[in-house]
């Protein structure tokens, strides 16, 4: 028997050994998600960043304008 076949042996009676929990109580939405609106991601600035920027629309419209641009240069070529 080779090592690796008796290594997948162990892990699979350690994982056999764990009893099974019943998450589906547990499962809660986070906190903030009825805020969000329409909004499926989340970005996290720096707080450099931030107070160069000031608010979330500042930062949206200098990500709009960078992906307008890059849109632009490439059409250019």
């Amino acid at each position: 028997m080779s090592a690796g076949a008796s290594k997948r042996r162990r892990v699979t009676a350690a994982v056999e050994e764990i009893p099974e929990v019943d998450f589906r109580r547990g499962i809660q939405p986070h906190r903030y998600a009825r805020l969000r609106g329409d909004y499926k991601y989340t970005v996290f600035l720096e707080p450099e960043l931030w107070e160069h920027f000031g608010s979330a629309d500042a930062v949206k419209a200098a990500l709009r304008a960078l992906v307008d641009a890059s849109k632009h240069v490439r059409a250019v070529g």
